[in-house]
């Protein structure tokens, strides 16, 4: 199978790419922790303005999202955060339809492939949220048959998803929280999608 690798040089011009890099660089590339409250909204409106210039550029995208977590979740929040993520997916569209993305494997483990896998598998998430079933599995099992790897567990949304499973249900029945993120209850999540 050929291999994909997402390449940005592709949907942004170089001397904004350096700019993008520049700016990113100096919060290395972790905007959402820019204390200053001034230079935060700076840099959230330029990520947010930089989609209209190269739409097809998904990373500021992702850090734009990230970005407004850190804001109250009222109309305007929400709306902006659902717009970015409609440009985002269909951003991640595009790209698939042009570079026939599916029918060739998108490795995880190179870093520049990252934004397009999680941006399906969110959407999936969103779809599975939803109750639209079929549509994330859909998804779901064109990111498995890319990357049979599976480094963000795709088969298990999908085994999931055909036993209609709720996502809050697969969530409390395995997953934990600690203070570094969401992880999987290896054990438990093993048995059973092996218990066929």
């Amino acid at each position: 199978m050929e291999e994909y690798i997402y390449d940005e040089t592709k949907y942004i011009k170089r001397t904004d790419l350096k700019e993008f890099n520049d700016l990113m660089l100096s919060c290395d590339f972790t905007p959402e922790e820019i204390e200053d409250e001034n230079r935060y909204e700076m840099v959230l409106n330029y990520l947010m303005n930089f989609t209209e210039k190269a739409p097809n550029f998904l990373l500021p995208y992702e850090f734009s999202i990230s970005m407004l977590e850190a804001y109250e979740e009222d109309e305007e929040v929400k709306s902006l955060k659902a717009g970015l993520n409609k440009e985002l997916i269909d951003a991640c569209n595009r790209i698939a339809s042009t570079e026939q993305i599916f029918e060739k494997k998108i490795d995880w483990v190179i870093q520049e492939n990252r934004p397009l896998i999680r941006g399906f598998y969110y959407h999936a998430i969103d779809l599975w949220i939803e109750g639209k079933f079929d549509v994330a599995i859909d998804i779901m099992s064109k990111l498995y048959k890319s990357n049979p790897e599976d480094s963000v567990g795709a088969r298990y949304a999908i085994k999931a998803l055909k036993e209609k499973m709720t996502y809050d249900t697969f969530g409390e029945r395995f997953t934990f929280r600690d203070k570094d993120g969401v992880f999987y209850k290896t054990t438990e999540l093993n048995e059973w999608f092996e218990n066929v």
